[in-house]
């Protein structure tokens, strides 16, 4: 996992929002979650999983810049929530600590995060392998059987 420490430095504070950046291509949703966005507090961290690595940055950048579109392809960010409403209740919640998803038999290959909030809640962003390579969200604990925590 690469910039751990930005999600580490989230562990005690409160998700305030949620967004996912969507890939289209003429006018059609072709990856629904290409990126993803959590605000804690006022800080906003960008989470990107794909080709068998998990990215975690701190966005400097307003989001709504990811809108954008080149002919026939775009990007649209949207609020977590209006595509999957199980979101609304991390909203507000602490971040007690999470664990990178890794394959079973290869801790090199990340495949996205388990993020662990108060009132026994669990947020995974999960990325699928070739040939299959999107990612999914999960609003429950879930045991995939080609991954463990890390």
């Amino acid at each position: 996992m690469q910039g751990k420490e930005n999600i580490e430095r989230q562990v005690g504070r409160r998700l305030s929002e949620g967004k996912l950046k969507s890939l289209c291509k003429n006018g059609k949703i072709t990856n629904l979650i290409n990126t993803s966005f959590l605000k804690f507090d006022n800080e906003w961290v960008r989470i990107v999983c794909t080709d068998e690595q998990t990215m975690i940055d701190i966005e400097k950048l307003d989001i709504q810049e990811y809108n954008m579109g080149v002919s026939e392809f775009e990007f649209r960010v949207r609020s977590i929530e209006e595509v999957f409403p199980d979101f609304r209740k991390y909203r507000d919640k602490k971040l007690l600590g999470f664990k990178e998803l890794v394959l079973k038999n290869s801790e090199f290959m990340s495949f996205g995060l388990n993020l662990y909030f108060e009132n026994n809640l669990n947020f995974i962003i999960r990325n699928h392998d070739y040939p299959r390579d999107e990612n999914e969200f999960h609003f429950e604990k879930v045991n995939f059987d080609e991954l463990r925590e890390k």
